[in-house]
């Protein structure tokens, strides 16, 4: 079960460092405290939904939804699915507390295997889904442009940012044209990610009323204890 989560969190952890570029730094100090409109919303549009491709330098191509959906007693509901080429989804959903690049707690947490019935995990495990805010993620971006990005998804106007972490060289591409979520394009020495379609009237994909597994049972599924 951890080879199915795994390329799910790893997504999401790379973007939640992508968003941090673009979120405020903390008591407006650092490189882009005067791009406010960059801003991660510390509440998403229910409805506000962005697909990317993702393209590794090893591995095979997949394609990334992100969806944000309704609101639940102060927390929000965030969906993330992986399609590989084989039209095989998976599905995580998520209900966060706090923006996505600074959550406090991950409430519920809800997987849904392609053609197998969803599932909560088990209440630990779920809190533990969302990677932890990096302290200084992207504090070494520097802006680079202001400049028009074609993508799958169109042409935009973009702020275009660069940085170099651990010797390694990152370039993103940010627009307020998309609502909620700003990354339009990300390249890094492992992959390739580009906007290819986006909308405001997004659901849930989950099909199926979720089961509850214990944790024992989770361990027999070959997750984590």
């Amino acid at each position: 079960m951890r080879r199915i989560l795994r390329p799910l969190l790893a997504v999401l952890a790379s973007l939640t460092v992508a968003g941090a570029w673009a979120a405020p730094p903390a008591r407006g100090r650092g490189p882009l405290s005067g791009l406010p409109v960059l801003s991660a919303a510390s509440v998403l549009r229910p409805g506000a939904w962005v697909q990317y491709s993702i393209v590794p330098q090893k591995g095979q191509p997949f394609v990334l939804r992100l969806a944000a959906l309704e609101r639940e007693e102060g927390a929000q509901w965030v969906e993330l699915g992986i399609t590989d080429g084989m039209r095989r989804t998976l599905l995580l959903k998520l209900l966060i507390e706090g923006p996505l690049v600074a959550p406090k707690r991950v409430r519920r947490a809800i997987v849904q295997p392609h053609g197998q019935q969803p599932f909560y995990l088990p209440e630990k495990l779920a809190a533990a889904q969302v990677p932890a805010f990096r302290e200084g993620a992207g504090a070494s971006a520097r802006r680079v442009a202001r400049v028009r990005v074609t993508v799958p998804a169109g042409s935009f106007l973009a702020e275009h940012f660069r940085s170099r972490e651990k010797g390694r060289n990152v370039e993103a591409w940010f627009s307020t044209e998309i609502a909620g979520w700003p990354l339009l394009k990300l390249s890094t020495p492992e992959l390739l990610l580009e906007l290819v379609a986006h909308g405001d009237k997004g659901t849930s994909q989950v099909r199926g009323k979720p089961a509850k597994i214990s944790e024992e049972l989770w361990r027999g599924l070959g997750g984590q204890p």
